[in-house]
């Protein structure tokens, strides 16, 4: 996987990527880190759009 990311356009690169991306999110959306981490793939890059776009929203942008 030498240069290429985990998940593509998503910024993560490797497995402990995706687990702090797992943990940022738990956070931020207020639930378990363990139930996070048993979402598809595809609903936790999901959930990183949607929190992007509601922390632009918070942040006046």
């Amino acid at each position: 996987m030498e240069g290429r990311e985990f998940f593509h356009g998503s910024g993560i690169s490797d497995l402990e990527g995706l687990i702090a991306v797992v943990y940022d999110l738990a956070y931020f959306w207020k639930t378990d880190p363990a139930l996070m981490m048993s979402r598809e793939l595809d609903v936790i890059t999901e959930s990183i759009l949607q929190a992007q776009r509601i922390n632009q929203i918070l942040q006046g942008e």
